[in-house]
């Protein structure tokens, strides 16, 4: 019995593991040059991963979609983890992973995502090409404007909250001139966690919001939608984000919300009847939301892409907060966010 117990340690002693280890632990004054350097190197490359992922981010502001806060080609630093403390407060600006980023692996569930790296194995590739796939998600920057539980509605560029004008300094509106699908919208109750909505009961606007969230949740949403003018059919198709990234019809409950409002202006009577809800192939009438959401608009109102184009943001897409704009040195600030 001990002759095998010596045999085992001896075993497990010369193997390439032990000799790693012993590597690894090696005194300072044992190791040469090259591989001072090279341990450096990758401890630097790892904290630099594990700062950048859990900490803080380098952000570039690409648009004019946050003007006057933030401008073209500011640097800014973003706080990462205040979130996980704190909860998102009315009129935080949020950094978020683009709800509907349409370059994102798809299915998810063939790619095996390399972690703190931009790369995804693809499990099911059936050429040497398609192994790995370079992906870096696509973050939005924008201002959380309506909490969960809010009702939020756009009228005449005028954003009201729970029917009170909005009063933001940092909003701007930069043209006089009117367009539908961007200066109307709404009103939109925008969900909490535990919120249980009915499909049936929802306007055109909230519907679009629920198809877009499920769309960036990547589950199968469908619905037939009629839409009636003076009591005669103008629009009577089913509705289904097949591709997860665009509906399978020209016609949405977007462009039909924005039609309805034009048809009212005109004193035509309009109706809408959806029916026939289904999730993920199966036939649903409500939904119960497992996380809050956020209706989140730019500082730019007249130039920004944001939930008046996409609907709400998930509690679980949000990212962290800015924190500092380090770059260009002459716009240096720090606190952006309301007390």
């Amino acid at each position: 019995m001990v002759d095998d117990k010596k045999k085992m340690i001896d075993f497990f002693s010369n193997t390439s593991g032990s000799r790693l280890w012993k590597w690894i632990v090696k005194p300072k004054e044992q190791k040469g040059f090259i591989r001072e350097w090279t341990e450096t190197i990758i401890f630097v490359l790892l904290m630099w991963l594990i700062i950048t992922e859990f900490v803080v981010q380098n952000f570039y502001i690409p648009s004019s979609s946050m003007e006057t806060t933030f401008l073209i080609n500011d640097r800014i630093f973003v706080n990462r983890f205040i979130y996980r403390f704190t909860d998102v407060k009315r009129n935080d600006i949020i950094v978020f992973k683009f709800p509907h980023d349409t370059l994102y692996p798809f299915p998810e569930n063939n790619f095996f995502k390399i972690p703190f790296l931009p790369f995804f194995i693809n499990k099911k590739h059936t050429e040497f090409k398609d192994i790995f796939k370079y992906y870096i998600p696509r973050d939005f920057i924008k201002r959380a404007i309506g909490m969960p539980g809010d009702i939020v509605e756009i009228k005449n560029k005028k954003v009201f909250i729970n029917g009170i004008e909005e009063k933001l300094e940092a909003a701007k509106n930069m043209q006089a001139i009117m367009i539908k699908p961007r200066d109307f919208f709404g009103p939109v109750n925008v969900p909490k966690n535990g919120d249980t909505i009915y499909f049936s009961k929802l306007n055109l606007f909230e519907l679009y919001c629920i198809e877009k969230y499920f769309l960036s949740k990547k589950i199968r949403f469908e619905y037939n939608l009629k839409f009636e003018v003076d009591e005669k059919i103008f629009f009577n198709s089913p509705i289904i984000n097949t591709d997860y990234n665009e509906s399978s019809t020209k016609i949405s409950s977007f462009h039909l919300a924005h039609e309805k409002l034009s048809l009212l202006e005109f004193n035509h009577k309009v109706n809408f009847f959806a029916s026939e809800f289904k999730i993920g192939g199966l036939p649903a009438q409500k939904y119960t939301f497992m996380e809050d959401c956020f209706f989140a608009l730019g500082d730019n109102r007249d130039n920004s892409h944001d939930s008046r184009f996409w609907g709400y943001v998930p509690q679980s897409f949000i990212k962290g907060t800015p924190i500092i704009i380090y770059w260009p040195l002459t716009r240096m600030r720090i606190n952006f966010n309301p007390n």
